[in-house]
């Protein structure tokens, strides 16, 4: 087991860089989660300025994101800007529902999001679903649950995770019944 943490994207973020903890011991990698309905203006800025201290941003839990699913070439922006992604296992079998479940399968297939996790910490109502998230993954493309294996193994250890090429998201709608 290996102590990490989602950080909070908030304006003081780099005021407190020293104590957060980051997703390898090296801090090459740190876990960020956006809010859950919008993208901060600033988040751009702050990715340059995490960028500066070597520190590359996972965005946790993109394909939650409301703003994020309206717009997900928002998303492959931030990818084109360095950014990693990591898609929750629950969201891959469809436990947030069927908009959240496209979103992240469309992820995954642009090459958006590079690893899968639980994100079930404290939370008694959410469960790990990782088993069922890499039979989705197998199911969409037998390389996937290797790739997504090696890449969080990668993380962990601070090493380099193999750029794939990333595509622009089809334009998704506000309302999945629209």
């Amino acid at each position: 087991i290996f102590p990490g943490q989602e950080v909070h994207l908030n304006g003081q973020l780099m005021e407190n860089i020293d104590d957060l903890l980051g997703i390898d011991t090296s801090r090459h990698y740190l876990l960020l989660e956006l809010p859950h309905e919008m993208v901060p203006s600033y988040l751009d800025e702050m990715v340059f300025q995490l960028s500066c201290e070597g520190i590359t941003p996972v965005i946790a839990h993109p394909e939650r994101n409301a703003q994020i699913i309206a717009e997900p070439q928002r998303l492959y922006k931030l990818a084109e800007n360095g950014c990693l992604a990591q898609v929750t296992a629950t969201s891959l079998v469809g436990t947030f529902g069927e908009q959240v479940r496209r979103t992240a399968k469309e992820f995954v297939k642009c090459g958006l999001v590079q690893v899968v996790a639980s994100d079930a910490h404290t939370l008694k109502n959410r469960g790990f679903a990782m088993t069922k998230a890499y039979q989705v993954l197998n199911e969409m493309d037998y390389q996937y649950p290797e790739r997504f294996a090696t890449n969080a193994r990668n993380l962990l250890n601070g090493d380099k995770i193999k750029a794939r090429r990333i595509e622009v998201p089809r334009k998704q709608r506000k309302h999945w019944l629209s």
